[in-house]
């Protein structure tokens, strides 16, 4: 099951991401600094040979960002059960 971090470039987020990735966890890591959640990526993929993928986005000013990360998921392993179509709005 692919996990999904939020504000993984730095912190609680990175160190969540970091503990996952040790157990073999596929990611999706999101952060709103494209630049450093895609060296977190690569870092977590190359020193932990897991699949993992990142997205750039500032999920205050995105318009769809259900829709980002659904699309950034397509490809990564599924979670149990099926995937939602769409993400509810508050």
């Amino acid at each position: 099951m692919t996990a999904v971090i939020i504000g993984a470039s730095s912190g609680l987020g990175r160190a969540l991401a970091v503990e996952l990735a040790s157990r073999k966890q596929p990611l999706l890591l999101v952060a709103s600094e494209r630049r450093d959640v895609e060296a977190t990526c690569a870092d977590l993929r190359l020193r932990h040979g897991i699949q993992a993928r990142s997205l750039g986005m500032d999920r205050g000013r995105d318009p769809d960002p259900g829709g980002k990360v659904l699309a950034a998921l397509d490809g990564l392993p599924p979670g149990s059960g099926s995937r939602p179509r769409s993400i509810p709005s508050e």
